[in-house]
């Protein structure tokens, strides 16, 4: 029976619900906003942007060290969210997810 196991890292996943044909210029305004915004922030690894094949929709992974590192970058009373705008931009509704469990391959030569 799998565990859920402490991750090595904080995962923070969003999905947007989006125009079809604003698909390609929502990809591109939020990755400016996070390539911009969050990169310069202690505890950043990655942001990672997903395509639906229907255009409907856009998946942000984004890795932090910790959670207390993505919660950082929130404390600050005057800090808005850059990615907000966009979001608001593109008409984008924000959909959210919990992890609930992980399954992995701890086979040697698994591929």
């Amino acid at each position: 029976m799998s565990t859920l196991a402490q991750p090595p890292a904080f995962e923070v996943i969003g999905e947007f619900a989006i125009d079809p044909e604003q698909q390609r210029a929502f990809l591109n305004a939020l990755a400016a906003q996070i390539e911009q915004h969050f990169k310069r922030y202690a505890g950043f690894i990655s942001a990672s942007l997903h395509a639906s094949d229907d255009g409907r929709q856009v998946v942000v992974h984004g890795r932090w060290h910790t959670q207390r590192d993505w919660e950082a970058v929130f404390r600050n009373a005057d800090f808005q969210p850059p990615t907000r705008e966009v979001v608001t931009r593109f008409a984008a509704t924000r959909l959210g997810f919990q992890l609930v469990r992980s399954v992995e391959n701890h086979i040697q030569g698994a591929r």
